[in-house]
């Protein structure tokens, strides 16, 4: 009981750690069952959120990084201007940007590839 107490304490999940001592606490094994089952839930929520959230944040950070790499860096006949800005200079009027972090897929070798 401490053992998991401790880790609910590591993970900072404090309203969990709350449940989980009410649960050692609680008179009848049906309601231990039942507070452990919400700590569990509880914990396998909050583990599935922040992957999610950190990924987001990560592409929005490549993007923007992406977005202010000087063109002439690319192709020194470029101006000195950030991509973003280049690109809107030479393509805005015909096409409209959708920015996005993409591996192109996996790549075989194949024909089909190309």
């Amino acid at each position: 009981d401490i053992a998991i107490g401790h880790i609910l304490a590591l993970s900072g999940i404090s309203r969990n750690k709350s449940r989980f001592r009410r649960a050692c606490r609680a008179k009848t094994w049906i309601e231990k069952v039942r507070a452990i089952a919400v700590v569990t839930i509880g914990i396998l929520l909050f583990a599935s959120v922040p992957p999610a959230i950190a990924q987001d944040a990560l592409e929005k950070r490549f993007i923007e990084s992406a977005k202010h790499i000087p063109v002439h860096q690319l192709d020194p006949l470029l101006p000195a201007q950030p991509l973003a800005v280049w690109l809107k200079s030479v393509a805005e009027p015909i096409s409209e940007f959708v920015w996005e972090v993409n591996d192109c897929g996996e790549q075989t070798g194949s024909p089909a590839d190309k």
